[in-house]
Order: structure tokens, then sequence, then C-alpha cells
């Protein structure tokens, strides 16, 4: 609908700019032969509806409505402006706001093969760059090209054979130019979106590790990947300028040997100089209009030739999106029930592109209201299994089963707002603790009472309430930096516990962790313990040793199987985990 009006105001423009051409053209004409007024009827008329007396208080009258048909088509010509502006900036808005959405909906697998630097760079770089780029050169495109086809139109009407001489060398010309420069025009889009990647790469790696380059003194490294990326970036939008403003120059050249060529065609037809002097201003004026849409026709083009590869890469991201989930509010759709068990049945799982299977047939039960552990060296498929289990990954073959429910699209949402999790890396946004904690609840929303009582249940209420002087209202700071390691894993338990979950993920919450403050945790965990399901995948041995049942697990599958004391006692690898080499020496 706003396209539509836009259009409809550029057809309105581009009347505007006959009327205006004609008005002006005709003032001269009976400014330079004011024997005209007599001879012409509809002259003759308006002279006595305006009530002149005389030829100069007409010529007055006339030169006033042509100013006021001037400044009528400023005025219009501003608004449509606006018209164009708001309309692009509501794309823009849209398309962005569209592809956030569609990378939000993207299973998990997707983002665990995705460099988020290049995400993040076609939501707040590309989709502007389309959008001022291609879609507002094509807006004015639209704009111009009804203003030359209607100036155009009126020159044909006023002289057919000299105007269609003009267009076929311009527009010959114009379409030469752009048809030489295409290509290589699409290729520079390209190579600026690869230099633009670079840049965001390097920007997220230097500030993401800048505790670590600073203490190895690396900041040369890391500038000079960026300085690289840049100053490509900047070579390639010089020469991208230059190919589309350069043809200007030549352009404003025909042009004046234009005005020249139709001066002696109209002096070789009729010796008389008021007659050229009536037509050369006509084409003057015509040409004042004419050319410079014409010059933005030609880089409106060259732009959007510049910017197909970023289309190319938008379109297919909002459109080829397989596998994306439905985006809706999971209280709405309600918890799927979940009081008796946890079913794997067969299941196997290989990641995109990967040559092993990470889980292999794997059958196993968790029963509800249970503590159960995985554990293993690194690589032997703990983490990938939870995300199995909590429905942020579809197997490869087999199924997951909650009470015999198979999750699927579905029901997968459903099942995940049963799920608390606490990764070992907590993120944490640039908020008050309380909004830490109801992460992602608008402030309207947000359960005063949940937040207390989860942070109690996390052992944080005491040190929100005694430490923090604004409580629950203290600002963390980006990415929590004004907490201690410890705070922000407590901060990130309650956040788990927040919508009082019935499963209940640890995932190696606790490696990074001091001695006193797992003891916190673990103490946590005991007062929880058959109040909800548990899920454990720990670095620490010491933090499963309560568990209902842990699993050791090798290549995908679960080697063993028992409580912490029976493995002790039987697995020489469990026991090497734990760092003992018989159970005697507990």
């Amino acid at each position: 609908m706003k396209g539509t009006v836009v259009l409809i105001a550029a057809l309105f423009m581009a009347a505007i700019e006959v009327v205006g051409v004609g008005s002006v053209f005709w003032f001269m004409k009976i400014v330079v032969e004011p024997s005209l007024i007599e001879e012409s009827v509809v002259l003759s008329k308006a002279r006595d509806v305006l009530g002149a007396r005389d030829t100069v208080s007409f010529l007055v009258a006339v030169g006033l409505a042509v100013l006021g048909v001037i400044v009528f088509r400023n005025v219009s010509g501003a608004f449509s402006a606006w018209l164009q502006a708001h309309f692009v900036m509501i794309t823009e808005h849209s398309v962005a706001s569209r592809l956030l959405e569609t990378y939000l909906n993207r299973p998990l697998a997707f983002h665990l093969a995705t460099n988020s630097a290049r995400l993040s760079k076609n939501i707040l770089v590309e989709v502007t760059q389309l959008i001022h780029g291609a879609l507002m050169s094509l807006v004015r495109i639209c704009a111009d090209g009804a203003v030359a086809v209607a100036v155009v139109g009126y020159l044909l009407w006023h002289d057919a054979v000299t105007t269609s001489l003009i267009m076929v060398v311009l527009g010959g010309s114009y379409s030469g130019v752009y048809l030489l420069l295409r290509r290589r025009l699409g290729d520079l889009g390209r190579a600026r979106m690869r230099a633009d990647e670079g840049r965001f790469k390097a920007v997220n790696e230097s500030l993401g590790g800048v505790r670590e380059i600073k203490l190895l003194a690396r900041e040369s490294y890391f500038l000079d990947h960026f300085s690289e990326s840049s100053l490509w970036r900047a070579h390639l939008y010089v020469i991208n300028d230059i190919l589309r403003q350069g043809p200007r120059f030549m352009f404003d050249a025909l042009a004046l040997g234009g005005m020249i060529t139709i001066a002696l065609i109209t002096l070789a037809r009729d010796p008389n100089p008021n007659e050229t002097i009536g037509v050369l201003t006509l084409y003057g004026i015509a040409g004042y209009r004419l050319v410079p849409s014409l010059h933005r026709i030609l880089e409106g083009m060259s732009v959007i030739r510049f910017n197909t590869a970023v289309l190319d890469r938008l379109h297919a991201d909002l459109v080829s999106a397989p596998g994306a989930e439905v985006m809706m509010d999971s209280s709405a759709a309600g918890r799927l029930p979940f009081t008796r068990d946890i079913r794997l049945d067969s299941l196997s799982f290989r990641y995109a592109g990967a040559e092993h299977t990470v889980i292999d047939g794997l059958d196993l039960v968790i029963q509800g209201r249970s503590s159960v552990a995985f554990v293993g060296h690194t690589g032997a498929g703990k983490s990938t299994l939870v995300d199995l289990i909590a429905g942020l990954l579809e197997p490869t073959s087999g199924r997951v089963l909650v009470d015999d429910v198979a999750l699927g699209p579905e029901t997968r949402r459903r099942w995940r707002s049963n799920i608390g999790y606490v990764p070992q890396q907590i993120y944490l946004s640039d908020a008050t603790v309380a909004r830490n904690i109801a992460f992602g609840v608008p402030d309207e929303r947000i359960d005063r009472d949940a937040v207390i009582r989860a942070a109690r249940m996390a052992h944080l209420h005491e040190f929100v309430t005694s430490k923090l002087a604004e409580g629950y209202d203290t600002l963390v700071g980006e990415r929590g930096v004004r907490l201690s390691g410890g705070q922000r894993q407590r901060v990130g338990i309650a956040r788990a516990l927040y919508r009082a979950p019935s499963l209940l993920i640890f995932d190696e919450a606790t490696s990074a962790l001091d001695g006193i403050t797992e003891e916190v945790i673990g103490e946590t965990l005991r007062s929880l313990g058959g109040e909800l399901t548990m899920i454990l995948i720990a670095h620490r041995l010491t933090t499963v040793r309560s568990c209902d049942v842990i699993h050791l697990m090798s290549g995908g599958r679960i080697a063993d199987s028992g409580t912490h004391d029976d493995l002790m006692e039987s697995n020489a690898t469990f026991r090497q985990m734990a760092g003992v080499t018989s159970f005697r020496q507990m």
C-alpha cells in the first residue's frame, strides 16, 4: 500500500513537471512575442478574466501564476521526497525485523554452524545497504523515470524530430555506459560483502577477547586484520563511486553540446531569433529537469547492480529457511505434560557436513524427579545429547519421547517451556539483576515474587539484598562485568528457576567455579532433589556425587552407568576422571 502511494506521488510529480516546463516556456514566449496575446484565443480570454488593462500587467499576472506553479512544484517535491524516505525507512525496519525473526526461528544447528558476526552484519549493515542502496534507488528510478517520460512526451508533442534525435543519442549513451559497467559493479558488490564480513569478524574477535589480547600483547595482530579488510572496503567504495558518478561529467558536456546543436537546427529551419530563443528556452528548461533525472536513473541502476549480491544473500536467508520454527509465546501454547519419564529411542545425530556421528543409536530412560548426570571426556557427545533431550536439535534418526509423546515440530516448543537451562557461560545483558533473572520478559510482566523465589533457591537473595546498593534494580554491566564468576552463575541458576521448570539442565555449569561457590551450587542441587528432574553435564565429578544415576559416555554411546560409588569401584575410566587410581584411595 505504501509503495502504491509513493508511485502515485511520483506520477503526480511527473504531471507537475510537465506543467512547470510548459508554463515557463509559454511565459518566455509571450515575453519575447507579446503579439501572441492578441493572436491566441486562450491568452486573450485569460487576459480578460484577469482584468489586465495592458500587456505589462498581464505579463506580471502570468509571471506570478508561473511562480506559483514553481512553488507548488517544489512543495510537492518535498512532500514526495518525504513519502519516499518514510517508505524506505519503514521497509528497512520491516526487513531487519523479519530477518532477525528468521534467524531466531532457525534451529540451533544453524547457529552452531554459522558465524554470529555474519548474522549481525546481515541485520545491521546489509539490510541498510540494500534498502538505502537498491530500494531507494528503485524508488528514485520510478520517480525520475515518470518525470523523464512526461517531459520527453511533451517535447515529442512540440517537436518530434528534434526530440527523437536527442533521445536516441542520450538514451543510447546512457544504456551503453550501464552495459559496460554492469559486470564490474556486480563484482565490486560481492567483494564489498566479503570485506565487510572480515571487518565484523575482526571487531567481534578483538572486543570479545580483549582480556586475553591485552595479556598476550596481541593488539597489533587484531588491528592489522581489521585494517586489511577496512582498507580493502574503502578502495572498493572509491572505485564504485567513480564508476557511478564518472559518466555524469561526460553527459553534462553532451547536454551542452546538444543545446548548441538544437540552436543550429532551429536557426537552419527558421532564421527568426525570437523562435530560436523560444525553442532554446523550452529545451533548456526541459534539459534542466531531464538530464539530472537521467543521471539519477543511471546512478540508481548502478547502485542496484552493486547491491545485487546483498539482495541474493538476504533473499536466500529470508526464503530458504529449512527447519524454521514458528515463533510464538510458549505460555499461550501450554506446557507439554511431563510426569513419568524421558525416553530415548535409537537416538542418533550427526551435524551437517560432519563425517562422524556424534550420538550413535542411543537407548535410555530418564525417570521423572530423578537426578541424572552425563560425564565423559571432551567429544563424548554429552552436550549434544542434552541439546537433543531439550529439543534444541532434531535427531538424524530415532526419537525423544516425553511421557510417550515424541518430540516434533509441534511439540518441541511446548516441551522447552518445561526446561530451565544453566550453561557453562552465563550470558547477562546490560540490565538489572531482576531483568536478567526474568530474562526476555517485558518489565511490566516481570513477576517480582517469582524473581525473589528463584534467587532464594539459587542462594543469591542474601547477596543481592545485602551487597548490592540497589538490590534487584542494580545494573550488572555488559555481560555482567560487575559480578564475580560465581555470582553470574547464581544469576543463571535463578534465571533457570524463574519459570518453575519441571526439568533443570546444568551444562557444565560448575566447571568454572571456585570450591566455595561449587559447594553452594551443590547445596542448591541437593535442596531441589526430588522436586524436579535434573540433568547434569559435569566437569568436576564431585558435583555429581549425589546424583541418582551417572552415565559415562564415550563415542556417542553410554559406556557405563551407576551411582558414584558403583562407578568408582567398577570403572577405571571413571576413577581416572576423578583423579584416583583405585576405589581404596577414597
